[in-house]
């Protein structure tokens, strides 16, 4: 009997495009179930700055994941150029579900933002 990984794949990717919260002073949460609780994830999020600010704005926030572990602090996405935050160990969450919260910082004129999503899934099938 073979061992194989077996990658589930997720994405979405645009940086010409950005999702932000409805009311600009709110955090942005990103929340998903995995069926297979006991999977691991690797998970990558695209940044671009897609608006031209002015010189008084500063659009700056801080990631938490799953009640609050730090992702990344303090992050500024660049103008038109795509930044990759991701961890490269897997993690995973003991009931399946994970929520991301983007939160302004102190510092921030402007609402969070993310360009786009990917999660890949790591399991094992049988052969």
């Amino acid at each position: 009997m073979a061992v194989s990984p077996l990658i589930k794949f997720f994405c979405l990717i645009n940086a010409k495009t950005a999702m932000i919260p409805t009311n600009a002073s709110q955090t942005l949460n990103l929340d998903w179930i995995l069926n297979n609780i006991t999977a691991q994830s690797y998970i990558y999020m695209h940044f671009a700055e897609i608006q031209n600010l002015e010189a008084n704005q500063i659009r700056e926030f801080n990631i938490t994941y799953n009640g609050g572990l730090l992702w990344y602090d303090f992050f500024r996405p660049s103008k038109l150029s795509t930044t990759i935050i991701y961890n490269p160990r897997a993690v995973s969450s003991p009931d399946g579900k994970f929520n991301f919260t983007f939160t302004v910082t102190g510092n921030s004129s402007l609402p969070p933002l993310i360009n786009g999503l990917e999660i890949y899934s790591l399991g094992f099938f049988t052969a």
